[in-house]
């Protein structure tokens, strides 16, 4: 029981560092910092997803033609997320710390079942998590943790 208690409070832990890098010091480094443009929607992933949910069609801008430069499944979850919630940046970071705590806990699953030791099997979710690239990535509107995710969920199911 203690040592569950301390997976939780882990977990919550990384949950607090975690807002606070996403919603407080990318957007300070951001305004403070010329050319860092990480917190925002990268590769027009945004636009296609409006133009899907207005009716537009698989597409940069509306007037233009379909685009195969884009892989779908990340589009339609982003417009999904639009329509829910609205074009919002904050909905798409809270979705990828949800995304990546799932990430985590199936590694924490699969970590369990090769060591057998719910202390040992909290180390690599934990460094995923406070990983500074998992950060970005999750700082973005990009599709590295929605792929993660799948990929994991993959490895899980196998």
């Amino acid at each position: 029981m203690l040592a569950r208690n301390r997976v939780f409070l882990l977990l919550a832990l990384l949950a607090l560092f975690q807002a606070a890098i996403l919603f407080l010091a990318v957007p300070w480094f951001q305004k403070n910092y010329n050319g860092y443009s990480i917190d925002g929607f990268q590769d027009q992933y945004d636009l296609i997803a409006m133009n899907v949910l207005q009716g537009h069609g698989f597409r940069v801008y509306a007037d233009t033609s379909e685009t195969l430069l884009r892989m779908p499944g990340y589009i339609y979850f982003l417009a999904g997320l639009f329509f829910l919630f609205g074009k919002s940046l904050a909905a798409v970071k809270v979705t990828n710390m949800v995304l990546a705590f799932a990430v985590a806990y199936l590694m924490f699953l699969l970590g369990r079942r090769v060591i057998r030791h719910e202390g040992w099997s909290i180390g690599a979710p934990a460094i995923y998590l406070a990983h500074p690239a998992t950060l970005a990535a999750e700082s973005r509107g990009g599709v590295e943790i929605f792929f993660s995710f799948l990929i994991v969920l993959f490895v899980f199911t196998l």
